[in-house]
């Protein structure tokens, strides 16, 4: 493994440990060299996997994701148990430590909740909602709208005259 910082013994038996029982644990390996590579320029001294030495190392990097971050957070939980199992002090990082990001849900207007609203107002916020250069672009999404509210073509033709193009062909049809 290459291994030279203050844990490097302990990173490398943890390893083979892992390995021998029948994991692949080729990523976590990787991982695990980082962090020695990392206490060695940071923490050269060090004889215990302090809390101060697991937080520094779990931080969150500007450039990665939550995902690496918990990651790396995973690998060091384990090396901290590890070593406590062979009777050498260390922090382990709590399971759930770091939150997992809460994940956006939408909100969907109800049939109801539309009716009788000007759709027609709302349509340069779904365009740029849905990334689309030009209102053309958004027209086809528009043709499926006008199935559920026949009310929205007449209203935004009288509001954007000639905004949205007749299509010829099916939805399917490439330009």
């Amino acid at each position: 493994m290459g291994s030279e910082g203050p844990f490097k013994d302990h990173i490398q038996n943890h390893v083979a440990l892992r390995q021998a029982i029948g994991y692949k644990f080729d990523t976590e390996a990787a991982n695990l060299k980082r962090f020695d590579r990392f206490t060695l320029e940071k923490y050269p001294e060090a004889t215990i996997l302090t809390k101060a030495i697991v937080l520094d190392w779990c931080k969150k990097r500007d450039y990665e994701t939550r995902a690496n971050q918990l990651a790396r957070t995973s690998v060091i939980r384990q090396l901290g148990k590890y070593l406590n199992s062979i009777e050498i002090h260390a922090y382990i990082i709590p399971k759930g430590y770091y939150p997992k990001e809460t994940q956006y849900i939408p909100y969907i207007y109800s049939i109801e909740e539309l009716q009788g609203k000007d759709l027609t107002a709302y349509l340069p916020v779904l365009r740029t909602y849905m990334g689309h250069d030009s209102f053309n672009e958004t027209a086809y999404y528009l043709r499926l709208t006008v199935d559920v509210f026949p009310d929205v073509m007449q209203k935004v033709e009288i509001r954007y005259p000639g905004i949205i193009p007749t299509l010829e062909g099916g939805i399917n049809e490439s330009h």
